[in-house]
């Protein structure tokens, strides 16, 4: 799986030079080609060209596509008995799988975060004019700051309403994804796990939607960052597909209809996202906005990695005999295809 997503990244990466090189923004030509000013200056050439947005819409397309190809887990266990070396093999059943595919995203995420997001927002707003130069990286700071402390403080006031409504203090504290996955792992009644798997496919929809106004907004300020982002995201979206349809399949017995919720959660949710992004992009968008953007991307997405991503790897692997290098086997891809990227 991660061979064919690294040669995925490699036609990317080649798709992407290509149009920047034939774009509809030509530097040298005088002629009738108009020239839009670039988001971010440290592009050669400018980012508003129709060329972004439809790759900002295909990168959405391929994470939404991930997370309908999790979906289908159910479909594929039916299918490795057939093959003899992989007759006793299960996803479903396969901890391994699970844990490594979080922690290789989360090292993507984790590495594009640190060097390239956060980055670029201090870039933005050094250069949007709308403030001292000197004050950018603060500004940036501030945003990146605020938004996870936005995030604290809305956990602390759920929390605060549910011990209200549950009287087991100790359950407010995992995640809904996490109780789900206990629930599917564990096997305990199988009666709710509808329930759950309706519960997990409603707590994603909200959790896809800013990733999906994240993959196109990134995409358009930096078709570079767009694209690692999108990989990222994919890897992310594999195992989130098959935590919503294995606890829908446990409960009704039908492998479709186990994927068409959890694919139509992926799906919807993500151009949603993207949709609402291309609306603020034809509306009112420069250095700031996506600065802005970038800060709080930044914030959003190291709360998920630190708060969700890896715990839940980790939940699946207490030895810790995949987490670790998985983890810096994602931080590694993110070098190589960033250095891809530069050579291209």
């Amino acid at each position: 799986m991660f061979g064919s997503l690294l040669r995925l990244t490699l036609l990317l990466s080649l798709l992407v030079a290509l149009s920047e090189a034939h774009g509809a923004i030509n530097d040298g030509d005088t002629g009738n080609t108009q020239n839009v000013p670039s988001v971010f200056p440290s592009e050669k050439h400018g980012t508003l060209a129709e060329g972004n947005i439809r790759l900002g819409f295909g990168l959405t397309a391929l994470a939404a596509a991930a997370s309908a190809l999790g979906s289908l887990t159910p479909f594929l266990d039916s299918l490795f008995p057939l093959l003899p070396f992989m007759a006793d093999f299960r996803i479903t059943k396969s901890k391994g799988f699970l844990a490594g595919s979080f922690a290789f995203a989360s090292g993507v995420l984790l590495a594009l975060v640190l060097t390239d997001l956060y980055p670029e927002a201090i870039s933005g707003y050094q250069n949007s004019g709308k403030f001292n130069k000197k004050f950018g990286s603060f500004v940036a700071a501030a945003v990146y700051i605020g938004t996870v402390l936005c995030i604290f403080i809305g956990k602390a006031l759920f929390r605060k309403y549910k011990r209200r409504r549950v009287p087991d203090a100790n359950e407010e504290y995992k995640s809904d994804i996490e109780k789900a996955d206990e629930k599917i792992v564990e096997n305990i009644d199988h009666h709710k796990m509808l329930k759950v798997g309706l519960q997990v496919a409603a707590a994603l929809a909200l959790h896809n939607f800013p990733e999906g106004l994240a993959s196109f907004t990134t995409t358009i300020a930096s078709a570079k960052i767009g694209v690692i982002f999108a990989i990222a995201l994919a890897l992310h979206k594999l195992p989130e597909g098959l935590i919503i349809a294995l606890p829908i399949y446990f409960a009704t017995g039908s492998r479709w209809k186990a994927f068409l919720i959890a694919a139509s959660v992926g799906v919807i949710s993500q151009f949603l996202g993207a949709i609402l992004g291309y609306v603020l992009f034809v509306t009112y968008w420069n250095e700031a906005v996506s600065a802005t953007m970038f800060a709080i991307v930044t914030g959003s997405l190291l709360y998920i990695v630190l708060h969700s991503m890896i715990p839940l790897a980790r939940h699946y692997d207490p030895n810790n005999r995949y987490v670790t290098y998985y983890l810096f086997g994602g931080l590694f891809f993110f070098a190589i295809v960033s250095a891809i990227f530069d050579i291209a």
